[in-house]
């Protein structure tokens, strides 16, 4: 992690965070602005062993779109020295935060998104992981199995079940046939079927249908 100088001379680690406070995401940061604000008193000085060092928490708004996040990114990295940067939710908003600092080479921890679209739908593989950035997040099979077993609970076995999703990247590896919503929502014996809302764009392919290895 990057350290500078504080006024005192001690050592500064700076924490950046990517929030959509602005633009059709706006409500789904305000959580983490909640959490930054409860935090930040406590987190103004930590202490590794003999090391003490200063923390600043500072923050950037993405707008809620995929270059704004990216400006974010280079906004907290460039100008503020930030050494690690955390960020949660947004189809297109994520995704754009963790490539910024994978090309940076600054690590990236997020959340609340998919992992499979997360990891696989950035380009990574089990054999090819990325090197800076960390996501910790359930799964499309996680949300399958939790609609399955809903459904098996209100008398839904053996009737067919249809689901729409939309043709965003989100979209398109829900209904992934190996990585997908159906392989684990299958496991029950219900008949389901996805389709796209709108199908304008190709499938998407993966270069491995195994979870092990990832970086989740």
């Amino acid at each position: 992690m990057v350290e500078t100088s504080g006024a005192s001379g001690g050592r500064v680690l700076t924490v950046g965070v990517v929030i959509a406070r602005t633009g059709r995401l706006a409500r789904l940061g305000d959580p983490l602005t909640f959490v930054m604000q409860l935090l930040e008193p406590k987190l103004r000085r930590l202490v590794n062993g003999e090391r003490g060092y200063e923390v600043r928490l500072v923050s950037r708004d993405s707008r809620s779109t995929a270059e704004g996040a990216r400006q974010a990114v280079r906004e907290l990295v460039g100008a503020e020295g930030a050494g690690i940067v955390l960020t949660l939710v947004g189809t297109e908003v994520l995704p754009a935060v963790a490539d910024a600092c994978e090309e940076a080479g600054i690590p990236c921890v997020s959340s609340t998104f998919p992992w499979q679209v997360y990891y696989y739908g950035r380009g990574a593989s089990a054999d090819r992981p990325f090197r800076w950035t960390y996501h910790f997040c359930w799964g499309l099979d996680d949300i399958a199995e939790t609609f399955a077993d809903l459904w098996d609970m209100v008398g839904g076995g053996g009737r067919g079940v249809g689901c729409l999703w939309n043709d965003g990247p989100q979209g398109d590896w829900s209904r992934h046939a190996g990585l997908g919503f159906l392989p684990a929502a299958a496991r029950g014996g219900t008949a389901w079927s996805t389709r796209p809302v709108t199908a304008n764009r190709p499938p998407v392919s993966a270069g491995t249908s195994r979870r092990s290895g990832t970086r989740t």
